[in-house]
């Protein structure tokens, strides 16, 4: 009877999640096809203008706080957004990091147009409502499209001067990705302080919070809250700042210039040495493809930040592999308190439980290591649960 209960359970779940896709899909969909316009050549900004939604001018008008064109209708709030984007094309691209301001030059060296397909619809979006470039369909092909007015406006930059605060932007949004990537989250004034230190020069706050606030719109790496800025992991800011309240006398690691720039670039960050040692143990007993290693990888640090036991990585592992024997559990269980104790930690500022247990008497965050001896079914579990061995890992 409960077999068919469970049963019947799974296959609603199944139908909910099937349900769920194929609305996700529809309205993608849905999505997809009203965001590529029809143009034909010449097409001027007026022209692309007036054919947007007049929510979609709204949104163009908000993201560049403009206040004093909310009560004009569709027709006159295209004729004014025409007249002004023109005029705060620089003030945007001021807020720009180098793939962004590259993405916007290769448009302007193409004759205004790139083919788009392969963009994610919601990057597209973005440009958009800033009122950069533009989704159009041109001879039935998916493009970004720039109207001349704003080709014009790029080609009116002081390009050494431009180059001058891309280059600054993008060092900036590393260096604090980098930190959000190890601390967690920090207040404003303690990321401009330390962005101060690392670029060796004062930092104007308003031209900081500005480029700051148009990466986390546009990246989603990090967010900012109500304490500052977080890393986009982060679920419970209160938490990880109560954490640092408590280690007053422990500074945030200080990492080098050169590793935060490193660990700020999402596409070029490389596994720490521990993790490699623990991923390579991996794939020594079990053939896993390079993608799920890293998607292992990413989840191990993401439960070891949040806080939970050791044992739920284990039981995360159990997911990707299967565990052959009570010795190689044991064998495994070290493996995972090694990582655990050699993993950099919000609630630690960036420190390991193991470089503190160094410094100074045992923080709550360091896991004894389990010894080789065999375990009995009533003994403490090695993984540090606090549980009997027999309800934890020995299930």
């Amino acid at each position: 009877m409960n077999r068919k209960k469970d049963e019947k359970t799974a296959k609603i779940l199944y139908e909910v999640m099937e349900s769920a896709k194929a609305l996700s899909r529809e309205l993608h969909e849905k999505r997809d096809k009203s965001l590529w316009k029809e143009i034909k050549m010449p097409c001027n900004l007026g022209d692309i203008i007036h054919g947007l939604k007049k929510s979609e001018m709204t949104d163009i008008r908000q993201n560049l706080g403009i206040k004093y064109l909310s009560s004009l209708n569709k027709d006159d709030l295209a004729s004014e957004l025409t007249k002004l984007l023109p005029i705060f094309f620089e003030y945007t691209i001021r807020k720009f990091d180098r793939s962004l301001f590259d993405l916007i030059t290769s448009i302007v060296h193409n004759s205004g147009a790139i083919p788009c397909a392969d963009m994610e619809l919601s990057d597209v979006e973005k440009l958009m409502r800033y009122g950069i470039a533009f989704p159009v369909k041109l001879d039935k092909q998916k493009v970004l499209f720039m109207p001349e007015e704003l080709i014009n406006q790029y080609n009116l930059l002081n390009i050494i001067e431009t180059e001058r605060v891309i280059q600054r932007n993008t060092e900036w949004i590393l260096l604090v990705q980098g930190m959000l990537y190890y601390y967690g989250v920090m207040d404003a004034w303690r990321l401009i302080k330390n962005v101060e230190k690392y670029v060796d020069q004062k930092v104007n706050i308003d031209e900081f919070i500005d480029v700051l606030s148009f990466s986390c719109y546009f990246y989603e790496y990090m967010d900012m809250t109500d304490y500052g800025y977080r890393d986009s992991r982060v679920h419970d800011s209160r938490a990880i700042i109560a954490e640092h309240n408590k280690r007053h006398d422990v500074d945030y690691y200080p990492f080098t210039k050169k590793y935060l720039l490193k660990t700020g670039d999402r596409n070029n960050r490389s596994l720490s040495s521990e993790m490699k040692s623990f991923t390579d143990f991996l794939l020594l007993n079990y053939d896993i493809p390079k993608d799920g290693i890293y998607e292992i990888s990413d989840q191990l640090i993401n439960i070891i930040n949040t806080g939970l036991n050791p044992s739920v990585i284990i039981e995360y592992l159990e997911t990707w592999i299967e565990i052959p024997s009570f010795e190689y559990l044991q064998i495994l269980t070290t493996k995972v308190t090694e990582l655990y104790n050699n993993t950099r930690q919000w609630a630690l500022k960036g420190h390991t439980p193991g470089e503190l247990f160094k410094a100074s008497s045992p923080p709550n965050n360091v896991i004894e290591m389990p010894t080789q001896n065999k375990i009995g079914r009533n003994d403490p579990c090695p993984c540090g649960s606090g549980k009997k061995y027999k309800k934890c890992c020995g299930k």
